[in-house]
């Protein structure tokens, strides 16, 4: 303790070798700090688990973000009130001040709230199966889904270790920010290093480094003037110049062909991880839909829909605030976990841990909702001495539906091996009980949800990915419509878009005008205050269920 308080430190992480089979030693150290006016990250609160360096460097991590986290959240409590909740990792929502002592559990949890929101976007359009892509300023994530939110136990970020239950998203370094660059051999690199907000791609005017955003403008697939609903001027010549530089380092014959190049790689990058969390993992992408959102999503969706085998695009109303809109939805929900270390016969043992999990999750939520709480449970299973496990739901015949998935994942079981339980978790939520409190965001029919009424706010004046804003083009568009353009063409103008090396010119539709009949075929851009949709020769589109673009691969004839 004097060792403590000469280091001045205002939070400490308490971590014991053996803690989750019995934290008394941990709680009691806890004791004296907190009575010494420090926060606390203890891991057996945190994480029960076995694996003690994980274990730990979870617990630092949670004890390096609270000053700082719980300061925000005390600060945001203050701003908004009663009622709120903060998004976590897993995709659901807890109470601030749960948050607060538990900031780990935020991580991820913009690209959680992105993934739930696109299920509920396949779902309402009639896809169980799902590839997402959200493409941002620095960043690109990516999920596979069959019905059910896909979910993992532990990752790096950052380079540390996390173990804590969270959304199964995979994210790599290709965004819209993304820097090309040429190595000392001559080769084209795209990302990881971002030019970020500031100075930004080259297009942004304050002498950025060239990037994919300056590709997808020189190209075409951005038009207009001005990027961020109008709030940032675009400077077309200033992209241009970018790659005829790339050009000259890489012998290429212009601005136009580096562009391209520059598509190529940040393409191939997007593909191999939407490859990574479909194919490497058993799934078929080509009867799954690709719901692409974020600020760039859609610039890049058709593309690498087609290299996958993908035949279906949907693009939802509002892709730019997806993830935002996605955390506005979220579920209020708590997770215990526990490390047990049981044979999966002992069902007894199983059934009393459980009970224990359910009990603590129980005692998360408010005492007036307790009626309403659902309980699912779930278990890690493993054969005996094997390092990894699979998540199954907890119940009745643990052993045999784990040899069967076992099969079934890796090709391969051993029913005459020992079968053991490694972590039970409980995880409870209130059904119908949202974030926000309105109903579901993305279904019933063609008129979106109650959410949808704030993405404006959401959106704000910041430059949110790769946004087309055709100021111009606009009059133009209210002259057709004056005029009684039908819908198969209710454009707001035209644009020079480069494709597979030749310039077409793409009709350009407002999606805030398209209207229920509205027949969109490329090549065709589409562009709405927080993202552009590029929709390349071969791929027509339909409005659907929330106001979702739903894109089909035309037959080749």
């Amino acid at each position: 303790m004097r060792a403590v308080k000469r280091a001045r430190s205002d939070t400490v992480a308490v971590g014991l070798l053996h803690s989750y089979a019995n934290p008394a030693h941990e709680r009691a150290l806890a004791r004296a700090l907190r009575r010494a006016g420090l926060r606390v990250s203890v891991s057996s609160e945190l994480c029960p688990e076995i694996r003690e360096y994980e274990r730990l460097a979870t617990t630092v991590t949670n004890a390096y973000l609270v000053p700082r986290v719980s300061r925000y959240i005390e600060a945001l409590e203050r701003a908004c009130g009663a009622g709120l909740e903060i998004v976590l990792s897993h995709g659901g929502a807890a109470a601030p001040d749960e948050a607060a002592r538990e900031p780990a559990r935020q991580l991820l949890s913009g690209p959680a709230a992105g993934l739930a929101a696109a299920r509920e976007v396949a779902r309402a359009c009639g896809f169980e199966r799902a590839l997402t892509l959200d493409v941002g300023g620095t960043s690109t994530d990516c999920a596979f889904m069959e019905g059910e939110l896909p979910r993992r136990r532990a990752r790096e970020v950052g380079g540390y270790p996390l173990l804590l239950p969270l959304l199964d998203v995979h994210t790599v370094g290709a965004g819209g920010g993304s820097i090309a660059r040429v190595d000392l051999g001559g080769l084209l690199h795209v990302g990881p290093e971002s030019a970020g907000a500031d100075p930004g791609p080259a297009c942004y005017g304050r002498k950025g480094p060239p990037t994919v955003t300056d590709a997808l403008v020189t190209l075409g697939r951005i038009a207009g003037d001005a990027l961020a609903g109008g709030a940032l001027p675009l400077d077309r010549a200033a992209a241009s110049d970018a790659m005829a530089k790339l050009a000259a380092a890489l012998g290429a014959r212009g601005a136009a062909e580096a562009a391209e190049g520059v598509l190529v790689v940040a393409e191939a990058r997007i593909e191999a991880a939407l490859r990574k969390v479909s194919v490497e993992r058993g799934h078929d992408p080509r009867d799954a839909a690709l719901v692409a959102f974020g600020g760039a999503g859609g610039l890049h969706a058709c593309p690498v829909a087609e290299s996958l085998g993908c035949c279906v695009v949907l693009f939802p109303a509002e892709a730019g605030v997806l993830s935002a809109l996605g955390a506005l939805g979220a579920e209020s929900r708590r997770e215990c976990s526990r490390s047990v270390l049981l044979p999966a016969a002992d069902g007894a043992a199983i059934e009393r841990a459980l009970r224990d999990l359910e009990r603590d999750v129980r005692a998360r939520f408010p005492s007036a909702e307790l009626r309403r709480v659902r309980i699912e449970r779930h278990a890690d299973v493993r054969y005996r001495g094997q390092s990894h496990e699979l998540s199954l739901p907890a119940g009745p015949d643990l052993a045999a539906r784990f040899h069967h998935e076992h099969a079934r994942r890796f090709g391969f079981a051993n029913p005459t091996r020992a079968v053991e339980v490694v972590t039970l978790e409980a995880r409870g939520w209130i059904p119908g009980q949202r974030a926000f409190g309105g109903e579901r965001a993305f279904g019933g029919g063609a008129r979106p949800g109650a959410l949808r009424a704030h993405a404006p706010a959401l959106r704000g004046a910041g430059a949110l990915g790769a946004v087309a804003e055709i100021r111009p083009l606009r009059p133009a568009y209210s002259a057709a419509k004056r005029g009684g353009v039908g819908a198969q063409r209710a454009g707001a103008g035209a644009a020079r878009v480069r494709h597979e090396g030749a310039w077409l010119e793409a009709v350009i539709w407002d999606r805030g005008s398209m209207g229920a009949a509205s027949k969109v075929r490329g090549p065709a851009v589409v562009i709405e205050s927080g993202a552009t949709l590029w929709v390349p020769p071969g791929w027509s589109g339909t409005l659907g269920a929330g106001g979702t673009l739903i894109l089909r691969r035309m037959a080749r004839g």
